[in-house]
């Protein structure tokens, strides 16, 4: 049963995935044979790629299409002064990678189930970045939604109500005492989604987490948004929405990735392997 569970092949999901019954047709990759890609290059065919979108190689290699050209996709490795050095476990995240390093690219969407790096990667570059000065903050929203019954009025000023949606990102940055020195320093700001209305937010990077609870009208007025010199990274697994109000064509991410698909500005990658722990990745697909 083991072998069976975790064995299968990352395109088992690609074009079939039925997810509250809505079909998702776009993961931002896609597998094609030698002869496919021999004939791409001769002019024979035309391979019906997006902007941005990867092709996986029989002989394991990763291309992207740019700029009307495939182009190799080399590894790359995080390295910033709260975590060290991060490097990708897998093909997913070698891509999503290449996504976020891209400064072409303003708009990403990180989308696949628990534990397989989403929130994570985005916040290593993100520290990176800003470690590196090429953005003044990283700019953590997130739509203050519960999966269960609200946790009612919270005490204190708005950073004491804010802590239990930003759990994810404490994570990822090695803990509270690194979190308050980086709020201290302005490296970090963090703001729940109702609040940034009229908001213009530049020189940032731009992590929205838990980005599947996001209807399709909260999603356009959080891109838009999105001033000069800003990035922004969307988070979330479709699969766990919080209630029905985020589910089929009203999902916010869904809705995005379809309207985005065939612009140079954008690219997408679901990400289906867990590297949490294996428990967590068996609970994924049990559960």
């Amino acid at each position: 049963m083991r072998v069976v569970l975790f064995t299968k092949t990352i395109f088992i999901f690609f074009y079939l995935k039925k997810v509250k019954g809505v079909l998702l047709l776009y993961t931002g990759f896609c597998q094609v044979t030698n002869e496919e890609l021999a004939d791409f290059y001769e002019g024979k065919t035309d391979l019906n790629l997006y902007p941005n979108q990867f092709v996986l190689t029989e002989d394991n290699k990763i291309l992207k299409y740019k700029n009307g050209n495939l182009i190799t996709v080399k590894a790359k490795q995080v390295k910033n002064n709260y975590m060290g050095k991060v490097k990708s476990l897998n093909t997913e995240q070698t891509m999503a990678l290449d996504l976020l390093f891209d400064d072409s690219i303003k708009l990403v969407v990180l989308s696949g189930k628990a534990g397989c790096g989403k929130t994570y990667l985005s916040t290593q570059v993100g520290l990176q970045y800003i470690t590196d000065r090429s953005y003044d903050n990283i700019f953590f929203i997130r739509n203050n939604v519960e999966i269960t019954k609200g946790l009612g009025a919270l005490p204190g000023e708005k950073l004491d109500k804010l802590k239990p949606y930003m759990a994810s990102v404490v994570d990822q940055v090695g803990g509270w005492n690194v979190m308050y020195d980086l709020l201290e320093r302005r490296m970090i700001e963090a703001e729940a989604l109702g609040y940034i209305q009229g908001r213009s937010i530049a020189d940032s990077w731009i992590i929205a987490d838990e980005a599947q609870n996001l209807t399709k009208s909260q999603m356009k007025m959080l891109i838009t948004r999105v001033s000069h010199n800003s990035k922004i990274i969307l988070c979330g697994d479709i699969e766990q929405v919080a209630n029905g109000s985020f589910e089929g064509e009203n999902n916010g991410i869904k809705h995005l990735v379809e309207c985005f698909k065939g612009y140079d500005i954008f690219g997408t990658v679901m990400l289906q392997k867990g590297e949490r722990s294996e428990l967590a990745e068996l609970a994924s697909v049990l559960l």
